[in-house]
């Protein structure tokens, strides 16, 4: 099942490698796109994903953490929880192509190009020292190494 997931996200992501050479050339891709990059606003919408994300994570916790009377997550968890959240992604990009090319909505190229830049820059940031950030945040608990082996092993006999 795994190699299904693998082959999506490989066609996903040769898309949106595809859209970026459309959208860098300013090219219309139809009556009337016109497609042009705004650095200043895809600065600025990073900077407000980024305040978004954890605004909602940290709020969202807070709220849920008066309804209960122990505390089920760690604050390097709960960090860790907002690192994973940036990462912007194809559903995005799609859903931003899905905006009607009506005469009267003459910003739709900056839109479309500043979200594909978004994907790509939180993607290839975020995305790439997940692991690293992993390893700060989450380090293992000790004396699971042996139960994680066990269940590894368990789950490829499976298969």
């Amino acid at each position: 099942m795994s190699i299904f997931g693998a082959a999506s996200e490989s066609i996903v992501f040769a898309y949106i490698g595809l859209c970026v050479f459309t959208y860098a050339a300013g090219a219309k891709v139809g009556d009337l796109d016109q497609h042009t990059w705004s650095v200043s606003f895809i600065g600025w919408m990073t900077i407000i994903v980024i305040l978004g994300r954890l605004l909602a994570v940290w709020t969202a916790h807070g709220l849920l953490s008066m309804c209960q009377k122990t505390q089920d997550i760690t604050l390097r968890e709960l960090c860790f929880i907002s690192y994973g959240g940036m990462i912007r992604g194809a559903i995005a990009f799609g859903l931003v192509l899905k905006i009607p090319n009506d005469p009267q909505f003459k910003e739709r190229g900056v839109i479309i190009t500043t979200t594909l830049a978004l994907v790509i820059i939180t993607t290839l940031f975020f995305g790439t020292f997940m692991a690293f950030a992993q390893k700060i945040m989450l380090p293992p608990l000790q004396g699971c190494e042996e139960d994680i082996m066990n269940l590894k092993e368990s789950n490829h006999d499976e298969f």
